[in-house]
């Protein structure tokens, strides 16, 4: 995974920094997981509860996944030249399904208050 975000050195930041990952979520999708990033900045960075739910389909996350990105105008260049160096990056929209998916994905699978009493008894 290390290998196919390296085009994203730098970028990253900058479009945290920016603010874009606030408002514009990257999603990363595959198969059937769909996973919206956010990042909070700012002030907000003390408000946010933060989700540490497992991921819906993450025990099935395959080997072909794609990170889709916001593409800001001042950031298309950089993007456009990550995006031919890693198969797994794109700036295309993600796939209406995912953003509805990703969008509704917000409760666990697992009440991990409820493991944690059956492990005291």
């Amino acid at each position: 995974m290390a290998v196919a975000l390296a085009p994203l050195r730098g970028l990253g930041p900058a479009l945290i920094a920016a603010g874009h990952l606030e408002t514009d979520a990257a999603v990363l999708v595959s198969g059937p997981l769909h996973v919206s990033i956010t990042v909070a900045t700012g002030g907000a960075v003390m408000e946010v509860q933060e989700n540490l739910n497992p991921v819906p389909g993450g025990a099935n996350a395959t080997s072909d996944w794609l990170l889709y990105l916001p593409n800001p105008a001042n950031f298309a260049v950089p993007l456009a030249a990550a995006v031919k160096q890693s198969a797994h990056l794109s700036v295309a929209a993600p796939p209406e399904d995912a953003v509805g998916v990703a969008a509704s994905s917000t409760a666990g699978l697992v009440d991990l208050a409820a493991l944690d009493r059956l492990g005291r008894s």
